[in-house]
């Protein structure tokens, strides 16, 4: 093989290297989301709970999470539907977001 058909031959290695790294490029981020996340960063389900009479946020989040002074994680998850933390109303529906110790 002369010096020409050296460099040819180069010259298609390193294009079709490139290729391949642009595909996978491509392939990467297409599937990108797909990959699970480390423990720490997954998203942990969200349940719903429908408010009874006579519940508080504080009971809730004591039924759910063993900690009465958690309710402002409840009321921040459901600020669409609470307006005033000291005033829920049975019917609604809550979500309880994730990481709770009791389950309903």
């Amino acid at each position: 093989m002369g010096l020409l058909e050296n460099m040819l031959g180069q010259k298609t290695q390193n294009s079709q290297s490139a290729d391949t790294e642009a595909r996978l490029g491509s392939l990467k981020s297409k599937y990108h989301s797909v990959v699970a996340a480390p423990p720490s960063e997954r998203v942990t389900p969200v349940q719903t709970y429908i408010v009874r009479a006579g519940d508080t946020l504080s009971k809730i989040a004591l039924h759910f999470y063993g900690d009465a002074k958690a309710s402002p994680r409840i009321f921040e998850a459901n600020r669409n539907v609470i307006k005033n933390p000291d005033l829920i109303h049975p019917g609604e529906v809550l979500k309880i977001p994730g990481g709770s110790k009791h389950s309903v």
